[in-house]
């Protein structure tokens, strides 16, 4: 009789034995997205893991850039009442 381990408790990822895991961490997305980040890393002839963090870098400059402009904005509703 052979024993099987569930795979939700035993599992390995052994693709990069050499990664240093200590600056990765797992996350979970969309599969038409990941297909969809493949596509642009291609394109820009750089890792997943770069385009990722250059995609997320953009989206934090732009948020906070909207949210200086939005200060900005109700500063000046302020002064005009």
């Amino acid at each position: 009789m052979h024993t099987f381990f569930p795979l939700d408790k035993y599992s390995a990822i052994a693709y990069n034995a050499y990664m240093d895991t200590k600056k990765y961490a797992n996350f979970r997305a969309f599969k038409e997205d990941i297909e969809t980040l493949k596509v642009v890393a291609a394109l820009r002839r750089e890792s997943m893991v770069h385009t990722f963090k250059h995609l997320v870098q953009q989206e934090y400059i732009r948020l906070q850039r909207q949210q200086k402009e939005e200060s900005k904005d109700a500063a000046l509703q302020k002064d005009q009442d």
